[in-house]
């Protein structure tokens, strides 16, 4: 297994929190990862860390269904798939966010009447948009407003859609007003050859994405994300949902995160026929 001196492994765990698992959590999934099936009693001599403290982060674990656990005669775990054990911390934080609304909604009235008369800033927005059209129109809308730098994370399938809507000319408005603007994909198509050829287009890089998901993002300022891509080709589908607040703390957070995946990707290499 890596270890702690391990420039990959330290940038695993640094990622893996930005989906709200803790120090030893991460490291007990990466483990599990690499390894395969532990028992508890494994894990604690491993990890040098009393079992106490390592059942009660498998317990959060299996919650979170990130690993699965065998109650048999001896009881062991095993990890849950990175891209889905991913999708299923998303879908968590989106369950957070709508119960927090829920909450938000019931308390509110009774925070304005104990709340100074001094003028706050302003709080947080989280919003939920369904349907791939609405969707692309509020990142484009994003794109377009952006003072920021920004960062386009998404599957290929899904960038190529785009060109479809009127992403393509927001992408080259913002960017002739000097917006930085990252664009990650994962995978290569030959139409990112025509893309990279286009005068003022940003810069255009493929890697390995944490899930089959989009990231839109303002350094802090806002953000756009979403759950796991629906493979259909239609700008129709209305079971997709995307996820926009204009959190600061949750901008800033992704963009970090996308600051990593960024490091770890090359750059789309022009063929000898566009020279």
């Amino acid at each position: 297994m890596g270890t702690p001196e391990d420039e990959t492994f330290r940038d695993l765990l640094e990622s893996l929190q930005f989906f709200g698992l803790e120090h030893l959590e991460s490291e007990i999934y990466l483990m599990l990862l690499e390894n395969g099936p532990a028992t508890m009693s494994d894990l604690a001599a491993k990890l040098d860390v009393d079992r106490g403290r390592i059942y009660r982060a498998m317990d959060k674990l299996a919650e979170l269904k990130i690993i699965k656990i065998n109650n048999s005669k001896v009881r062991t775990c095993d990890a849950i798939p990175p891209e889905k054990a991913l999708s299923s911390l998303i879908s968590k934080k989106k369950e957070q966010v709508a119960n927090l609304k829920k909450i938000s909604k019931l308390i509110s009235k009774e925070l304005d009447v104990i709340t100074r008369p001094n003028k706050e800033p302003d709080a947080p927005t989280f919003s939920l948009i369904e349907g791939r059209n609405s969707i692309y129109s509020r990142i484009g809308k994003l794109i377009q407003e952006s003072k920021n730098p920004v960062y386009l994370v998404t599957t290929t399938d899904d960038f190529i859609r785009m060109f479809q809507t009127a992403i393509p000319e927001k992408i080259s408005f913002a960017t002739k007003n000097g917006v930085e603007l990252r664009i990650l994909v994962d995978s290569e198509e030959p139409i990112l050859q025509d893309v990279i050829t286009t005068e003022g287009f940003p810069e255009i890089r493929i890697g390995k994405l944490p899930s089959k998901s989009r990231i839109i993002v303002e350094k802090e300022t806002q953000i756009l994300m979403s759950g796991n891509i629906k493979p259909t080709t239609s700008l129709h589908e209305n079971s997709e949902t995307i996820l926009h607040s204009s959190s600061q703390e949750m901008a800033e957070n992704m963009f970090s995160l996308c600051d990593q995946l960024w490091k770890k990707t090359k750059h789309v290499v022009i063929s000898q026929s566009k020279n």
